[in-house]
């Protein structure tokens, strides 16, 4: 008797197993499917602006709009797309001709394998509008980790830059004068956001929502805002935006090689440390303190710059304070046009 309960037992242990593994199949096969079914729906709603071009051998997205030299090139943050340009590069294109772009994985672009750094970045940028025909001179703006990689840019083409905007950019240092968590547990928390990002889990649990859902954004941006939602949905973005934060720290040692950039015209954007760019509460005063002097440090890369910083911005000012943005690269375009010195004490805006 004893032995057939045994052998009963086992045999509904085993059928319970099956059908855990049968139930765990099947919520994987419709994750997928979900996700699949999303994103075209997103595809038709949003369509792709701009023209792919082809970099070492995948597709890579460039939307250029309107005329005129030099070129403004702008460089999205860490894990964000062309999109979070919105309200910036159609007002540039009235002035000039100004191109944004996804890096692999993000926004429209197809993902790939290559190195994430900063260095390989941008030479993979210079490639990309070599393909697409867009000739220096450079205006090149960058937003967060995108002002990693203009930096970097410039240092490997010197000739062809004429001036830089950063806003509220990245600092080399920071990994190591921030309060609060490291790059690491950022990556660390990515990983597994990225490993389900195929199954549709980010939408589901709203993460790209929330990426770009910035509290107390002006009307503007939250009418936008649904493009970045929807390209942040797509299943290569986060496994992208992991990789990146994998090569931060050293793409950060590159952009320490940069010293200098002489008398180039620069202007760097700060967000207001009044409202602060979302440090941990028992962090906050020391992480804002750090971030005021490392965008002073940056500003002291070039003799002829400046500093803004704007108020009532968090660290997206392209989308807080867009204006500012425009006006800055407007600003820019100018004194690389005449010669004429930008250079000015830090100020509120």
């Amino acid at each position: 008797m004893a032995a057939r309960n045994r052998k009963s037992m086992a045999g509904a242990l085993v059928f319970a197993g099956k059908v855990m593994v049968a139930v765990a199949v099947s919520s994987l096969a419709a994750g997928l499917i979900f996700q699949w079914c999303a994103t075209k729906v997103d595809e038709r709603r949003y369509p792709m602006p701009g023209v792919m071009v082809e970099v070492d051998g995948h597709q890579m997205h460039l939307d250029c709009r309107g005329e005129g030299s030099p070129t403004v090139v702008l460089d999205a943050g860490l894990g964000d797309s062309a999109s979070t340009w919105a309200l910036v590069q159609p007002e540039v294109a009235k002035f000039t001709r100004v191109c944004s772009y996804d890096r692999p994985g993000l926004g429209w672009s197809e993902k790939s394998s290559g190195a994430r750094d900063t260095r390989h970045v941008a030479a993979q940028l210079k490639d990309l509008l070599l393909q697409a025909h867009i000739p220096g001179p450079y205006l090149l703006v960058g937003h967060s980790f995108g002002g990693y990689n203009q930096l970097v840019f410039q240092s490997l083409y010197p000739d062809q830059v004429v001036g830089i905007v950063l806003v509220d950019s990245s600092h080399p240092d920071q990994g190591d004068r921030l309060p609060g968590p490291s790059m690491e547990q950022y990556a660390a928390e990515m990983h597994w956001k990225a490993l389900a990002a195929p199954f549709g889990l980010q939408r589901l649990m709203g993460w790209c929502r929330d990426d770009y859902t910035f509290p107390n954004a002006p009307q503007a941006w939250k009418q936008v805002a649904p493009v970045s939602i929807a390209l942040d949905c797509r299943s290569s973005v986060f496994p992208a935006t992991y990789d990146e934060f994998l090569a931060f720290r050293e793409s950060g040692r590159q952009v320490a090689a940069v010293t200098t950039l002489h008398a180039l015209p620069l202007i760097v954007l700060s967000h207001d440390p009044q409202v602060g760019i979302d440090f941990p509460p028992e962090n906050a005063a020391e992480g804002e303190r750090q971030w005021n002097a490392m965008q002073e440090e940056l500003r002291a890369l070039s003799t002829n710059s400046k500093r803004v910083i704007a108020r009532t911005s968090m660290h997206y000012i392209e989308s807080y304070r867009a204006e500012l943005v425009i006006q800055a690269i407007r600003e820019v375009f100018t004194a690389a046009a005449t010669g004429q010195q930008i250079t000015a004490a830090t100020t509120e805006e």
